[in-house]
């Protein structure tokens, strides 16, 4: 891969960051840089704006509203303690009150519009297809799915190799984006520019996931309940009869994607409390550990005021009896 000239600080570039559209510095410019992570715009899928997005500083004034000590002159982002916990904890509850918009549409409907924007800004920012882990993965799971597809059982799924591909390329991208926003909000990225080995690193794990996820057989797999369809998917056996529609509904996808971010988060001993010791299963046999709630809560409020415009727009087209409040 052919360098591209690399400033000699972060200021410089966020500098020339400003002159691009929004914070686009990705893999098809020959470069081992991706884009400003602490740059909260990268989140907008709205390449072609320049302006601030009027909703997305609403939403960081309203979050530093929790803070004890609010700071609106620095990116948003959380510390690993108590107060963060409690914050969460307020924010889950208090945000279905305050920030009604997200809240009044149908969760089928919000789900859907959180997985497109998400799809949307890793094919436009990112570009998964063209790093090397993306397609180990991809052409690994081909494999697997062509094998389980000869040997399924006779009452199999409507689901077909091409759907089911389809299922973790999507997801992929999606879970993968989630994962930098998440590592964004405590600023523990490896660097301030998201670089592509940092990328590929963050496949290879994700890798690992899915090959456990079609196996089906490691005991901190088993014990989480929303795996189980997800192993039926990609092993083309029979399920309930809504199977196909969670292989291929973005509501479903988005679904997994979150749920393959709290399994990211705690299998890399990345949950909101760290412990120094290597990252293992909660002491109960009945529930494995798990992120705070709150978490997914924030990153999609996140997602949702940072495109508040396109969302709601691409809500009131699909249906024009909805009639959202823009201002």
């Amino acid at each position: 891969m052919n360098a591209y000239p690399k400033p000699q600080t972060a200021d410089i570039v966020n500098k020339e960051i400003e002159n691009l559209d929004v914070v686009k510095l990705n893999n098809d410019q020959k470069t081992d840089e991706v884009f400003n992570v602490y740059n909260w715009d990268f989140i907008r899928a709205d390449v072609g704006g320049r302006t601030p997005d009027k909703h997305q500083a609403e939403l960081f004034q309203f979050l530093n509203g929790y803070k004890d000590e609010p700071d609106l002159e620095h990116p948003f982002f959380l510390e690993r303690d108590q107060k963060t916990s409690k914050f969460l904890s307020k924010f889950f509850v208090d945000s279905r009150r305050d920030l009604k918009v997200l809240e009044v549409i149908k969760p089928d409907c919000r789900q859907r519009q959180l997985f497109k924007t998400c799809l949307k800004i890793s094919n436009s920012k990112i570009n998964l297809d063209g790093y090397s882990a993306f397609k180990v993965l991809i052409g690994g799971m081909k494999d697997r799915l062509e094998a389980n597809y000869k040997n399924r059982g006779d009452l199999a799924t409507r689901i077909n190799i091409k759907t089911a591909l389809k299922y973790v390329m999507n997801v992929t991208k999606v879970t993968h984006l989630l994962i930098i926003i998440y590592l964004s909000l405590f600023k523990e990225h490896e660097s301030e520019i998201l670089k592509v080995q940092q990328v590929e690193n963050t496949l290879m794990s994700l890798t690992q996931m899915w090959w456990d996820l079609e196996e089906g057989i490691k005991p901190e797999i088993l014990k989480l309940g929303w795996t189980e369809d997800v192993t039926k998917i990609l092993n083309f056996q029979e399920g309930k009869s809504w199977l196909y529609y969670k292989a291929t509904s973005t509501a479903a996808l988005y679904s997994i994607a979150s749920n393959l971010l709290d399994y990211w988060v705690v299998q890399t001993g990345k949950p909101l409390f760290r412990s120094t010791s290597k990252p293992r299963l909660a002491k109960s046999t009945k529930r494995p550990a798990k992120n705070h709630q709150g978490i997914i809560a924030l990153i999609n409020k996140i997602i949702f005021y940072s495109n508040y415009q396109m969302i709601l727009g691409d809500i009131k087209n699909s249906d024009p009896g909805l009639k959202p409040d823009f201002n």
